[in-house]
């Protein structure tokens, strides 16, 4: 994977839309997981990632969120796992700010009227797309009684269709074999041990891996090391595990082996993104080794011992730690022969998706969703299948809980300096919902930004409605390689547990 691929991705500073849905989140004690690697609203900030396989994080979540989760309210809030966690953060002049997301796009502008006006992604087009079959997704009808004891059948509003995850002709690891390394007096180890043995054979593991390749694995026995260093690279890691190989401290890796380096808080882990813990909570890479004992390339991840605040370490580090195990098994080398990833995110037609956290299976849910199983916090992870049938595409989640959101008929647009553009979009849900809330995240793509300053002509939608995102462009728009770029989301907020959404990303290009 060439380090140019997370050069788009960006850190996002997260906040609540407003004090009521605060008051709501504290109240539902909602884990918000400040790594997620998203755009910190106001703070613009430059690339802050330089390849993938990395588990991000600003250090703005240190400073402002402490949304802890206790399962058993999550679940029973939600009606089961599946919430998504991308959350709204409001900019002082009264517009949302955050980050993004995407779907299959293409230029995509409409005919521009005298007034400057470009009118874009008709709703007729939407429901079009949906009975040609070409790229609308209807979820399986669900009967509802109606007033008169008939049966009501339920419709999906037309929608364009979610991109899908491709194999790149890499390696799977079918079965891994997870070889976990603690440093010092690790308080965390029991627990630890407990997780590593619990995932790789956990239904959560299969379910979300078997449309992958990726079966249940096994946990080997752990590796303990008396001290760990104060400071440490990648670079420097992927060299250790070469030497401890060498010398027998770490077992001889066969081709499922996936070593877990869990470090203290007290080692600093740097790459050339940042440090551990302000720009990143975990990362997964692979080691070359070439040594008397066994050469090839070998998988490894890495997490830090990042917290909040007293008491979540073991949720941060279970979470992150899911995340990487699932994209070190299944884009295990980080090189040319890469696994499974959604193309087309750096540019191209989906580059509106590359506004999420990343390509990869579990980056693609970064920043929607997590899921409390068996008393551990787990990364969800995209589903081609969920996502061809209309479902929350982000899996595990529970069958019966609504997904919902909006979409538009492309996520690309294009529109000249000084015109207005209107894009019309559509709510949706697969099940009967209550009706739900919307916001604007704004992004930033490097050095080539304006504020277009999105504005939705309804703030409350339900299956069904109409909606238009107007965009205002300026008259000379900063530009980079020959372009200027406005990229926003628009959140569909849970009603229930407003620190998680579903978002749609859209890009527009100023030539």
């Amino acid at each position: 994977m060439g380090p140019q691929l997370l050069e788009k991705w960006r850190s996002r500073e997260v906040a609540v839309r407003n004090s009521r849905r605060r008051a709501v989140a504290r109240e539902r004690f909602v884990i918000f997981a400040w790594y997620t690697l998203q755009s910190m609203g106001r703070r613009r900030m430059p690339v802050v990632a330089a390849r993938r396989g990395a588990h991000l994080c600003p250090s703005v979540f240190f400073r402002r969120f402490a949304l802890l989760a206790v399962a058993a309210q999550f679940v029973a809030a939600c009606g089961g796992p599946g919430s998504d966690d991308h959350s709204v953060a409001s900019r002082p002049d009264g517009h949302m700010a955050g980050s993004d997301s995407g779907t299959d796009a293409a230029s995509g502008a409409g005919a521009e009227s005298e007034a400057g006006t470009t009118m874009v992604g008709s709703i007729a087009g939407l429901a079009g797309d949906a009975a040609a079959g070409g790229g609308g997704n209807v979820a399986n009808p669900a009967p509802e009684a109606g007033a008169a004891g008939t049966v009501d059948v339920f419709v999906p509003a037309p929608h364009t269709a979610f991109p899908l995850v491709t194999a790149h002709g890499g390696p799977v690891i079918q079965n891994i074999e997870l070889v976990a390394v603690y440093f010092g007096d690790d308080p965390l180890r029991a627990d630890l041990e407990r997780f590593n043995s619990w995932i790789v054979a956990s239904d959560y593991w299969t379910q979300v891996g078997a449309e992958y390749g990726v079966q249940p694995g096994t946990h080997l026995p752990g590796v303990h090391f008396e001290s760990a260093p104060a400071s440490i690279s990648e670079a420097q890691i992927a060299s250790w595990i070469d030497a401890r190989v060498a010398d027998g401290s770490l077992p001889k890796p066969s081709a499922n082996t996936v070593f877990a380096l869990f470090y203290p808080a007290s080692t600093t882990i740097t790459r050339r993104v940042g440090q551990s813990c302000v720009a990143f909570a975990g990362f997964h890479g692979a080691a070359s080794v070439d040594n008397p004992v066994s050469t090839g390339i070998v998988p490894f991840t890495v997490i830090p011992r990042c917290s909040f605040e007293a008491g979540d370490e073991l949720m941060i580090a279970t979470d992150v730690a899911s995340h990487e195990y699932f994209e070190a098994a299944t884009v295990p080398l980080l090189t040319a022969n890469t696994g499974w990833f959604m193309d087309g995110t750096e540019s191209g037609a989906l580059e509106a998706w590359g506004m999420l956290s990343g390509p990869e299976l579990a980056d693609l849910c970064l920043n929607q969703s997590y899921d409390m199983i068996d008393g551990f916090s787990v990364n969800d992870v995209w589903s081609n299948e969920a996502a061809q049938a209309g479902n929350n595409p982000c899996q595990p989640s529970d069958p019966k809980h609504p997904f919902f959101s909006v979409s538009s008929a492309e996520t690309i647009y294009h529109a000249l300096p000084g015109t207005t553009l209107i894009i019309h979009a559509l709510a949706w849900s697969n099940l009967p919902a209550p009706a739900w809330e919307l916001g604007v995240n704004w992004g930033w793509e490097p050095y080539s930004d304006f504020d277009g300053q999105a504005v939705l002509s309804t703030t409350t939608v339900n299956n069904g409605d109409e909606l238009t995102a107007t965009v205002t462009i300026p008259a000379n728009p900063p530009k980079v390689g020959g372009r200027s770029l406005y990229s926003f989301i628009i959140d569909s907020i849970d009603p229930i547990n407003p620190n998680f959404s579903h978002p749609w990303p859209i890009l527009v290009i100023v030539p």
